[in-house]
């Protein structure tokens, strides 16, 4: 019997129907697996769904749903609109993505990110300002957003976690072949200390239009959009008109008047966008406190625990791990460190992520 997520995967691989119909059709039948059964009658009473759609969606029920992996053996898994894990703040949004692919752990903290994007060709004040802005936000305790991209969005992760910070990239491609290849390395650090995530599992090819599209992803998941440097056809500018529209802020940081580089910043203040030049002018339109983050210390004993509590508490300190990972990292079998990590959950020093992942707590 399918699970309702595989019922809602099938359908979002429809597609002709895309986020916002199936956000709709669930509205008006409660569950997927009520769309998946529903009758050509049933669906025309849905606004905006036309023969063509129902043709589309009676062409996929000749699958089976229960066929549909949800977990890969390259670490990715699928969480849907119906997880308590699926980002809170995506949820909001227009058209949210049904599924999300994810490798690494999206933790409750990260409902407090900012996206941070702009050129691929950035100049050294692009880098400069990236660096400096982003470890003042991680200070503060506030996730990065970005989109993997060379240039602009990979300096943010980089910096990210050079200040042992929390980041999620957005790809448009999909989560199983990374691209730009040459951010590779970078994608295997990002997840795990964050997350790599995508609507698709898969692209076959890659195409132009997936990129705007993971863009709405980016400034979905985020308080806000801050760009730094690009063109007057930026696609940061497409993402900071996603921002606009979910009702999230927009910041800029000034460029020279007479570069290239400066004009999707300076039109964006312009329009009315924050003009930032440094962290705490994000973090006071945020109305966040900044506040120093504590860095954990790997290797840092505390006399309370046994031996091996202190071992696994190390084992996790810098980013979340499964069960899985925790044994083969300590080699501890699973039966005798599952005891252990419920001691640890019970004395306040473990937390765990819906997906069954464990952290040091704060």
């Amino acid at each position: 019997m399918p699970s309702e997520k595989q019922y809602l995967i099938a359908l979002s691989s429809i597609p002709e129907l895309g986020p916002a119909r199936i956000k709709k059709l669930l509205e008006h039948f409660g569950s997927a697996e009520k769309i998946w059964h529903s009758s050509k009658k049933e669906m025309s009473m849905v606004d905006g769904i036309g023969e063509r759609i129902e043709l589309k969606v009676s062409e996929q029920r000749q699958t089976d749903p229960s066929d549909i992996p949800l977990e890969f053996n390259d670490g990715a898994k699928v969480i849907s609109l119906f997880d308590r894990d699926y980002p809170k703040k995506l949820l909001n949004i227009y058209d949210p993505p049904p599924v999300l692919y994810v490798k690494g752990c999206i933790l409750p903290e990260d409902g407090t990110a900012v996206a941070v994007v702009g050129t691929r060709r950035p100049t050294r004040y692009g880098i400069e300002m990236t660096k400096d802005l982003v470890k003042g936000l991680v200070e503060a305790g506030i996730t990065i957003v970005s989109g993997l991209a060379m240039g602009i969005d990979a300096a943010a992760h980089e910096a990210a976690l050079e200040e042992g910070g929390r980041t999620i990239a957005v790809l448009g491609t999909g989560v199983k072949k990374i691209y730009p290849c040459c951010n590779r390395n970078l994608a295997d650090r990002i997840k795990e200390s964050g997350a790599l995530l995508s609507e698709y599992y898969e692209v076959k090819e890659i195409e132009k239009w997936t990129f705007p599209r993971r863009n709405r992803i980016i400034s979905g998941l985020s308080l806000g959009t801050l760009v730094i440097e690009g063109t007057s056809d930026s696609g940061s500018l497409i993402t900071a008109g996603f921002a606009l529209e979910q009702n999230r802020d927009v910041f800029a940081v000034p460029g020279q008047i007479d570069r290239e580089l400066s004009k999707a910043p300076n039109s964006l203040i312009k329009q009315g966008a924050k003009l930032v030049e440094k962290a705490e002018d994000i973090l006071e339109e945020l109305n966040i406190a900044r506040l120093k983050r504590s860095k954990r210390t790997a290797g840092a004993v505390q006399p309370d625990l046994s031996p091996v509590e202190n071992r696994i508490i190390n084992c996790v300190c810098d980013a979340p791990k499964n069960i899985d990972n925790i044994c083969a990292e300590l080699n501890i079998g699973t039966r005798d460190l599952s005891p252990i990590i419920t001691g640890l959950l019970m004395k306040g020093r473990l937390s765990e992520t819906p997906g069954r992942c464990f952290y040091q707590k704060s």
